[in-house]
């Protein structure tokens, strides 16, 4: 920055400049640097005004899907078709799981979670498919 402003004079005195063009020249840099500081003033300000929240937090979710995210983002989990449904801070959960440790896997999230009072436990585990399996027992020809 002070190499730019050396320049600048340098230019101005090899020139022939004037005191009153100088005068000017100094008036334009003034106000362009009067200017870049409010600029900066408006952008601090705006930052630091506390009424400006992040545009979603964990609180402006509603419980379904704060739990919706949480089943989602498990990796075992998130395959599985969970229904979810929130009555007075109860939640239902219907649906067919693959086995008994996703079945408590998904217990254990949703009752983990912040506003949830009390969890009602409608999944069921998924029967095994009595064809396919005696398929595969059966000895190949």
């Amino acid at each position: 920055m002070l190499r730019g402003a050396l320049l600048i004079w340098s230019c101005f005195l090899l020139t022939g400049c004037d005191e009153k063009e100088l005068q000017k020249i100094r008036k334009v840099g003034d106000k362009a640097l009067d200017k870049a500081g409010q600029l900066a003033l408006d952008a601090w300000n705006k930052m630091q005004r506390p009424g400006i929240e992040p545009t979603a937090t964990t609180e402006s979710y509603s419980l379904v899907q704060k739990i919706q995210f949480r089943i989602q983002w498990d990796q075992q989990l998130t395959e599985v078709p969970i229904q979810i449904s929130v009555e007075h801070n109860q939640v239902k959960l219907n649906g067919e799981v693959p086995s008994e440790e996703l079945k408590k896997r998904a217990l254990d999230l949703v009752q983990s979670t912040k506003g949830v009072e009390k969890v009602i436990d409608l999944l069921t585990i998924k029967k095994a498919d009595l064809n396919s399996a005696t398929a595969d027992l059966k000895p190949a020809p």
